[in-house]
């Protein structure tokens, strides 16, 4: 995995951290959705970390059953996602 892969990653559970900004509200995220996917985050960086081996990592599903399909925040959740997906292709 990409160092910029990692800061990306530490750069989304810092905001998924943050307080709802209001555009995230129109998104559709919640204090409580935001703070289990800083768990998921933390859960990837340290995979990334320590065994630079990560299991598929699917979201898309999850973001749509929890309302969430657009916004700046969803964007860079998709990119990690593909980024993270990309070596098992």
């Amino acid at each position: 995995m990409s160092i910029s892969l990692e800061r990306e990653i530490a750069s989304i559970i810092a905001t998924l951290e943050a307080p709802l900004s209001p555009d995230e509200r129109a998104a559709g995220w919640t204090k409580a959705v935001k703070s289990g996917y800083a768990q998921t985050f933390s859960d990837l960086l340290t995979q990334v970390r320590v065994t630079y081996a990560i299991p598929y990592f699917g979201i898309v599903r999850s973001l749509d059953a929890y309302g969430i399909g657009g916004g700046e925040l969803y964007d860079r959740l998709i990119r990690v996602a593909n980024e993270a997906n990309d070596h098992l292709r």
